[in-house]
Parts: C-alpha cells; sequence; structure tokens
C-alpha cells in the first residue's frame, strides 16, 4: 500500500488504489454496495463525506430505491423533519429539517438525521443555534435563588456567529436586569459567592453588609 493510500479514510465501496492525480479535480474508484457499480467520484467530497460519516457508496439508482424503502417504512417522526421532501442524490438521501429557533429549512443527510433520531440526541438545529438551551456536559444541577429565573432566557448572538441561551437575572435593588451564561452562574451560586446586584448598587450592598457586621461585633457581649 503506498503512503497517499494508508492516509485516506478507510470505507468498503472506495478504493484509494485509483486515485488520479494531475489537471483538475482528483477522482477514485467507487464501488457501489448493492449493484457492484463502479464509477469515478471526486476524492475530495468522498474522503469528506467518509471522515464525516455521510458515505453510503449507493449509486444513484439504488439511491433512490433505499429512499423508496424509507418511505414505505414510515420512519421516525419529529417537528423539525418533513419526510415528505425525501429525495435521492448522488451521494446520498437528503430530507428538508427545519430549525425550530430560527425556521430556516436545509437538507440534511438523512442517515445522520436517522441515527440521531434513533439515538434520541436530533434537536433539528442548524449549526448556528445548536448550543440554544444545552447545558454543558459539566455543568450541575441549577440551584435555587431568589434574583435567578431559570426559565426566563434569552437567545444572544456569539462572536463566533453561533447563538447561546442565557439566563436574566435581576437586580433586587432596582430591578436591571442582566444577562448571566448559566454555565458560569452556577458554580458562583453554588459557592454562595454570586452577587446579584447591579453595578450601580453593587458597592451599597457589601457596605450594607459591613455595617451589618460591625453592629453585630458591637452588640455582641465581650469578656
Amino acid at each position: 500500500m503506498r503512503a497517499s493510500e494508508s492516509s485516506q479514510p478507510a470505507h468498503p465501496a472506495v478504493n484509494w488504489s485509483t486515485l488520479t492525480s494531475g489537471p483538475g479535480d482528483a477522482l477514485v474508484c467507487v464501488t457501489c454496495p448493492i449493484c457492484c457499480g463502479a464509477v469515478m467520484r471526486p476524492a475530495k467530497e468522498v474522503r469528506w463525506r467518509i471522515m464525516h460519516g455521510k458515505f453510503s457508496g449507493l449509486c444513484s439508482r439504488d439511491g433512490r430505491t433505499q429512499v423508496n424503502q424509507m418511505r414505505a417504512t414510515a420512519p421516525p417522526s419529529h417537528p423539525a423533519v418533513d419526510w415528505v421532501s425525501l429525495e435521492a442524490g448522488r451521494t446520498g438521501s437528503k430530507v428538508r429539517v427545519v430549525c425550530p429557533h430560527c425556521h430556516v429549512a436545509r437538507m440534511v443527510e438523512t442517515g445522520h438525521v436517522l441515527a440521531q433520531l434513533r439515538g434520541g440526541t436530533f434537536t433539528g438545529r442548524c449549526f448556528r443555534d445548536r448550543l440554544i438551551g444545552k447545558p454543558r456536559s459539566s455543568s450541575p444541577e441549577r440551584p435555587i435563588h431568589p434574583a435567578v429565573d431559570w426559565t426566563d432566557t434569552v437567545v444572544v448572538d456569539e462572536r463566533n456567529g453561533g447563538r447561546r441561551s442565557k439566563v436574566r437575572v435581576k437586580c433586587p435593588a432596582c430591578e436591571a436586569v442582566r444577562l448571566h451564561e448559566p454555565a458560569r452562574l452556577i458554580p458562583r451560586i453554588l459557592a454562595g459567592v454570586f452577587d446579584p446586584h447591579c453595578r450601580r448598587h453593587r458597592g451599597v450592598a457589601k457596605a450594607a453588609m459591613a455595617r451589618q457586621r460591625n453592629d453585630f461585633e458591637e452588640d455582641r457581649p465581650h469578656g
């Protein structure tokens, strides 16, 4: 096996020893696992789909057959998936998915959708909205705090083009609202170091607490 072959992602339908080189896009031979028909396909696209688990190797005819079979077997329902839109393509079947947040429709590989539906991880969210309402894996349970309502959230744009949900926190002195990321807010509440006051009243609250401690020290009997 040549070094160029060993560095390619393995797939039973792809023969990387047939990889072409020269002007234009490189091609590689793909053999359909059903009809055993061979065809040259763009190597860059084949490589990307294998690495992302979205390559079946099916030819156009067998891809359409698979689509018809899936339509006949009633795939699992989901409000974000329109199975009526199921269509076959040169690289596999796709289905229309509508993001539940921005309501933008896109065509997604059917195998990817089915795998997540069966695994219970499918949300239908687009790439931009994928983090909305999703807690970090290391985040503990959300503790109760009088200034925090965990159901009162807002979606904000991030610098990387994505979007994330943040929780609103009201200042107990003036009810001014500011936004906090739950993953950073939870540890501070659990550690007892979270101050819900806004910047304007934070110093006032600290001064009041200091006076209370001083009054307590003065009233406490000594001796």
